[in-house]
């Protein structure tokens, strides 16, 4: 049987899922090493605490560190009331309300479920909740070390590139979806444009918080954010023009001339002499322009580059 070469029958490892998996395996040996009782628990923190990147992993970091002295803590402290077999069920209840509750409070919902686990795995032990609880908090611990230490140490997690890549495309498809509205008089769908701009505005605000964190690099993040402003605003007299007939109205010479500098048009020159520019549409043109004009400005001096 002939097997086509560009046919690809294994998936391919990013950097992250190695990561992940060596986090894993590393901690399963140390918890075997040390003797800790709950080696399911350093593996689930090894890879929750696992991140696209630092910032994120801090919070991460932190994040499963409260809800597993909450759900230790609670567990413990609740198993204590009683050893009533008919009325510890409710007092369990009664801990996973306040679990749901607290959790909501702080808007950490998607942490609901695993520290509803930790509570019921401390709370229902079979040897003492104070051991269980120490062996558990121990190996919760050792996952998250584990984890930060590989992640650190083995290509350290960025955003930058992500975020560089993002922008370049969002550059060329703001040029490229101007030419077509005011030149090739085409009415393109920009509802992917309006999605990109989101996700570059997202990646954004991690590049921002990332800079903050311990022995980040300092960026200087001015020109980006001024690029990011031309890029919605642009994008608003966009949506505007592709709802307009261009190719029936008159440019102005003004907006001709900066046709011909940024598209290298010359054939707009001719012709139409006899109707009156639309000002409507010549104003939403020009503001479109004069965004391009400055975006390829800070595009020249290399703030996608950050």
């Amino acid at each position: 049987m002939n097997i086509p070469s560009n046919k690809k029958f294994l998936p391919h490892v990013g950097m992250r899922t190695f990561k992940t998996a060596l986090a894993v395996v590393i901690g399963l040996f140390l918890s075997n090493i040390l003797g800790l009782h709950t080696p399911l628990f350093v593996a689930i923190a090894a890879m929750t605490t696992m991140q696209p990147s630092v910032h994120e992993t801090h919070k991460a970091v932190r994040l499963r560190m409260f809800t597993c002295v909450m759900g230790v803590v609670l567990g413990y402290v609740l198993a204590l009331i009683t050893d009533n077999i008919y009325i510890r069920p409710f007092i369990a209840g009664f801990g996973i309300v306040i679990i749901i509750l607290t959790l909501l409070k702080f808007k950490m919902n998607r942490f609901i479920n695993l520290t509803n686990i930790i509570f019921v795995a401390s709370f229902s032990s079979d040897q003492s909740q104070l051991i269980y609880g120490v062996n558990r908090l121990i190996g919760t611990f050792l996952g998250i070390f584990v984890s930060l230490v590989i992640n650190y140490l083995i290509a350290r997690p960025t955003p930058k590139k992500s975020f560089e890549n993002l922008l370049e495309h969002t550059y060329e498809d703001i040029f490229r979806l101007s030419e077509e509205i005011i030149l090739a008089d085409e009415k393109p769908q920009l509802d992917a444009l309006e999605k990109e701009l989101i996700k570059t505005q997202e990646s954004f605000e991690l590049i921002k918080k990332e800079i903050t964190e311990p022995f980040a690099r300092e960026l200087d993040l001015y020109g980006v954010e001024n690029l990011l402003d031309l890029f919605s605003e642009c994008f608003v007299s966009l949506r505007v023009l592709s709802q307009m007939n261009i190719m029936e109205s008159k440019l102005t010479m003004e907006n001709k001339l900066i046709i011909q500098e940024l598209f290298h048009y010359t054939e707009l020159f001719e012709g139409m002499d006899e109707v009156i520019p639309d000002p409507i549409v010549n104003f939403h043109v020009h503001v479109v322009l004069e965004k391009l004009q400055a975006t390829k400005a800070l595009y020249d001096e290399g703030v996608t580059h950050v």
